[in-house]
């Protein structure tokens, strides 16, 4: 396992489950990087759980398109011949809110919500 630090936005909704009598937060993190050898944007997915009352409290505040930073630890997983992260986190940081629409007259990116696919998983 490797201790990882990582911040991206939240692709869903969280949900909160229970897992043998705990509760446990599952979440999914868009990391975007860049490929400077193609040239293109590219978007690494990070599966998450963060386990107890920290993650039924933090859920009330998350939502799809959330800033987030998640410390834990990680390993690399396999789903339908495609490699990806999963995070044990032991640290969930809300970073702000999500993109504003429109932050008046400076220039904005594109949408988040329509540049994020949808999880692999």
């Amino acid at each position: 396992m490797l201790a990882l630090t990582i911040g991206g936005r939240l692709g869903a909704d969280p949900t909160v489950g229970n897992a043998n009598g705990t509760a446990v937060l599952n979440f999914s993190v868009a990391v975007d990087g860049w490929d400077y050898k193609a040239r293109e944007k590219t978007t690494t997915w990070v599966r998450g759980a963060l386990f107890g009352a920290r993650g039924e409290k933090i859920a009330e505040h998350l939502s799809k398109g959330s800033h987030v930073m998640v410390s834990g630890q990680g390993k690399l997983s396999e789903y339908k011949g495609k490699q990806y992260l999963e995070l044990t986190a032991n640290e969930v940081t809300l970073m702000g809110g999500k993109a504003p629409e429109n932050a008046g007259n400076r220039p904005t990116p594109a949408k988040r919500s329509a540049d994020i696919e949808e999880p692999p998983f």
